[in-house]
């Protein structure tokens, strides 16, 4: 029996890559919700709608089995955008949902989902909240941070850095760990989610095997590159001035919002994540093959 998937976020670098892994998956019909980005025309069905909209969700989520929710607000210099989108976004999500009785609902969250990970984390967190309180049957999965081929994300920055100059800026605290995780497995796991309609009101976390450090991050990095580099080390109290600076000015390339990210507590992964949907996630140096900027 074909399952109808209704697929938020779908225009975005994880989307993209969760639309087409399901495109080759036979037992899915899938609608995929677009708000500005167009998307290329494929083996699924375009629906227009608006998170900020409640009225217009209503007819995407028309029909639907299953809602996979991607879409967030991730960078932004005014952190009231981010509860408007990701948690007045995914409350109105959740309304239309109920209103036409869609089953299951599987929100995609983020690893810094914690009250002490600013603005953004804050969001996902009271939406994580909104979610397990909606009366739907629900699965919520929080990604580490991700690389691979198609992503923008900072470890493929970091790793084309380390690959092409000879200094390398290092942020030197020891409460900003990271757990980089292959988009290829946060793919795969959610489409195995997908699969698994059974599992029900559970949280797993989508982190790479292994917790470290920036510089740690670094020096596997220029290990398994063969490069020697010289790192500057810099406080993120630093960090968190020029960062402020530069948004004033109007230079976004970082918002102040994701400093707290980084340094928050936040959970690692745990293989018993294995059993539920068969989650295991590559080490650094297997990921890093797909990696060549060079």
């Amino acid at each position: 029996m074909t399952q109808k998937i209704l697929l938020t976020g779908a225009s975005g670098g994880l989307g993209g890559l969760v639309l087409r892994k399901l495109v080759d998956e036979a037992i899915f019909s899938i609608s995929a919700l677009v708000h500005q980005q167009p998307l290329e025309k494929g083996i699924y069905e375009v629906v227009c709608g608006d998170l900020t909209d409640p009225d217009s969700l209503l007819p995407a989520v028309e029909g639907c089995d299953t809602v996979l929710h991607l879409a967030a607000l991730t960078h932004s210099p005014n952190e009231s955008d981010y509860f408007k989108v990701n948690l007045e976004g995914t409350q109105n999500l959740l309304s239309a949902c109920l209103a036409k009785s869609v089953k299951r609902f599987i929100f995609v969250s983020t690893r810094s989902a914690q009250a002490d990970g600013g603005a953004y984390a804050l969001s996902k967190l009271k939406a994580e909240e909104a979610v397990k309180q909606s009366g739907l049957s629900w699965l919520i999965v929080q990604p580490g941070e991700c690389y691979g081929p198609g992503m923008k994300e900072p470890i493929n920055r970091l790793a084309e850095w380390v690959q092409r100059w000879p200094v390398v800026p290092c942020i030197r605290d020891k409460n900003c760990t990271l757990s980089p995780v292959y988009v290829d497995d946060v793919v795969q796991a959610l489409v195995t989610a997908l699969k698994f309609g059974q599992i029900s009101k559970e949280t797993i976390v989508l982190a790479g095997p292994e917790a470290m450090t920036f510089e740690e991050l670094i020096d596997r990095m220029c290990h398994y590159y063969q490069v020697k580099r010289r790192k500057v080390r810099v406080s993120i109290h630093l960090v968190q001035i020029l960062v402020r600076i530069l948004s004033r000015l109007g230079v976004n390339a970082l918002v102040p919002d994701q400093i707290p990210r980084l340094i928050c507590n936040k959970p690692e992964y745990d293989p018993s994540s294995k059993n539920l949907i068969d989650f295991v996630p590559k080490t650094l140096e297997q990921g890093l093959k797909s990696l060549n900027f060079r």
